[in-house]
């Protein structure tokens, strides 16, 4: 089984794993044609309303799913409550587009950051003093590892 994803905010976090959820989330909820770069595009709710009722049900689920992927102590969450009670957006969709739009700036990719780790990565050696002190070498690539990916 697998972590839920949870963004934090720090600029670390991965865009492709971001995009992954939300890819399963707009499936899940079925927020395909509801899925627009403009926020306040067109809302295309069903003319009958039994369906509009369900797909309003499935926009609020997807927008509290979307809500719960930012983590609780970050300020990335305190960004999403700020537009969860933004006058300026006024309905579920417009919400849910703009915490979307919030998310993928948050997950975009660093190319300086990412280039800096391919660097750090490319020089990383492993360095063996024999047999005897294999643990330690192992552990401490391991470490160096664990620090660059940090």
């Amino acid at each position: 089984m697998t972590t839920p994803l949870v963004l934090k905010g720090d600029k670390r976090d991965s865009s492709r794993q971001f995009q992954d959820r939300l890819r399963e989330l707009k499936t899940t909820y079925n927020m395909q044609a509801f899925m627009n770069e403009d926020i306040d595009a067109e809302e295309p709710y069903s003319g009958q309303e039994a369906t509009k009722f369900k797909q309003e049900q499935m926009v609020g689920n997807m927008l509290l799913e979307l809500v719960k992927l930012a983590d609780p102590t970050s300020d990335l969450r305190s960004k999403v409550r700020n537009i969860e009670i933004s006058p300026a957006f006024t309905t579920q969709v417009q919400k849910m587009r703009k915490i979307i739009h919030l998310y993928e700036e948050e997950t975009a990719p660093n190319p300086e950051k990412n280039s800096h780790l391919k660097a750090e990565r490319s020089a990383l050696t492993y360095k063996s003093h024999g047999i005897i002190e294999l643990q330690r070498d192992v552990d401490k690539m391991l470490n160096q590892i664990s620090t660059i990916e940090e």
